[in-house]
């Protein structure tokens, strides 16, 4: 199967993909170029969408409607500003329009990030250009209502978004800001920056934040990289206590070359860790980490032929434990293409 771009959206009845995340029901979502023809298993139940930009995060919500984020300013011709939600059928559910302003100085809306709190609240995280209209005015990262208004309670001020977002059991978030230099800050749970939160990483401190997942430990998982590929493109997995600072006893079992920064890593369930690397043959492969990042010698995963060159990005993990792996494209090979694995790391066809 083939992710092979961003201009509709459509169900199919396999296992996963749209930015990525795994729907009920063995079911998926997936972008697809909008000249593409349409998969033979495709769902025809659900409603393939016309979209004007590609959908960078979503969240599945416990009626079954799906909450989506991304470039798009429209969805089958309506205005639909980067922000927009499903209804279990694939159809736009209009009861929801969130106030998000049109295009500005900074370009048009984006989101880059969700998430959802217990209570069925959420947060949106994007760069500059994402603004909301109307009597309660935020930027860059908003908490809305389960409804589409925004919620006044939150306010993150100038804070500039730029990669990862995550919610802590606390109700306390974490993400990368530009005006953190680039580094991961934590928000308190009304968005005032919490002053207990100090990321400090000896050598790694030159790094930029690619990635952030709090864990129900409370700790926090940081891909750090030189976000360079033309130097190498080097990454590290860092493990940070509550406070920010890194946690030693991490027991990352890869040298530091071993790990590019085109990778991101994916958490399942059980708090194990999906993450790329490199063989002894400089392929690329995935690895399976416990949470203290012991590696897991049961989880085989085979390289794929022909992936030399490619970046397997860890997506999303299955109910039944296997995961969706997403392959990016190189600079010769547009294509970007999705493979199931089995829990112990076969893949699955």
């Amino acid at each position: 199967m083939k992710l092979l771009s961003k201009l509709s959206v459509a169900r199919l009845a396999g296992n996963c993909a749209l930015s990525v995340c795994a729907l009920a029901a063995g079911l998926i979502l997936i972008p697809l170029n909008g000249k593409a023809a349409l998969p033979a298993n495709r769902d025809t139940t659900f409603q393939t969408l016309n979209m004007d930009g590609l959908p960078n995060a979503s969240i599945v919500l416990p009626d079954g409607k799906i909450l989506i984020g991304g470039t798009f300013q429209t969805i089958d011709g309506s205005t639909q500003r980067a922000l927009a939600r499903l209804n279990s059928d694939g159809t736009v559910d209009t009861s929801f329009n969130p106030p998000i302003a049109a295009p500005g100085a900074f370009g048009k809306p984006i989101v880059s990030a969700l998430v959802r709190q217990p209570d069925g609240k959420f947060i949106a995280a994007g760069p500059g250009s994402l603004v909301t209209s109307g009597a309660v005015a935020r930027t860059n990262i908003i908490r809305f209502n389960e409804d589409g208004t925004v919620d006044p309670t939150f306010n993150a001020g100038a804070v500039n978004h730029y990669s990862g977002l995550t919610l802590q059991a606390d109700g306390k978030v974490v993400v990368v800001a530009v005006s953190g230099t680039f580094k991961p800050i934590r928000l308190n749970a009304d968005g005032s920056p919490d002053a207990s939160f100090n990321y400090t990483t000896g050598i790694y401190s030159g790094l930029l934040g690619l990635q952030v997942q709090a864990q129900s430990d409370g700790h926090i998982l940081l891909l750090a990289g030189d976000n360079n590929p033309n130097s190498g493109g080097l990454a590290h997995l860092l493990w940070l206590k509550a406070d920010g600072s890194k946690d030693d006893t991490f027991k990352f079992p890869f040298l530091p070359n071993q790990i590019e920064d085109e990778s991101r890593f994916a958490v399942a369930p059980d708090g194990s860790v999906l993450v790329a690397d490199f063989d002894s043959n400089n392929a690329r492969q995935a690895q399976k980490l416990a949470p203290d990042g012991t590696r897991d010698l049961t989880y085989t995963y085979a390289t794929q032929p022909n992936n030399q060159g490619l970046y397997p990005i860890p997506a999303a993990f299955l109910p039944d434990g296997g995961s969706v792996l997403v392959r990016n494209p190189t600079a010769g090979d547009r294509r970007v293409s999705f493979f199931f694995l089995t829990p112990a790391g076969k893949l699955t066809g």
